[in-house]
């Protein structure tokens, strides 16, 4: 969301300085933090009901296999803006590839392979 409100403001002619950047990194960061908050959440509900319903926390499925790969990549761009010191850059590359990571998941995982999650 964030990625998509700063392409729009570049494509309407909004100068691009350095403290525009550093606010759109600051945007990327705060929205990442609460995706991850939201995943983890979904994640221990999920399992929980899984394991109520199936008796199983975990089953290795492509569907929660990639849930827990987006949750790792962006596990890893907040440590890396926490620990790094250029943060805009590094911020920006691994919330695009989260963001494929998990287009990839609600996409390709849910209509094309077949498994427990998926509708294929």
């Amino acid at each position: 969301m964030g990625f998509l409100l700063i392409c729009v403001s570049w494509l309407f002619g909004a100068p691009v300085d350095e403290e525009r950047m550093k606010s759109s990194g600051r945007l990327i960061f705060g929205i990442v933090c609460f995706a991850l908050v939201l995943s983890f959440v979904g994640t221990v509900l999920g399992g929980l009901w899984a394991d109520d319903s199936w008796g199983r926390f975990w089953g290795w499925d492509p569907k929660e296999t990639f849930a827990l790969e987006s949750f790792v990549i962006f596990a890893i761009l907040i440590h890396i803006r926490l620990t790094a010191k250029d943060r805009g850059f590094w911020t920006a590359i691994l919330a695009v590839i989260g963001c494929i990571a998990m287009l990839f998941n609600w996409i390709v995982i849910n209509f094309t392979i077949s498994g427990l999650h998926s509708y294929a």
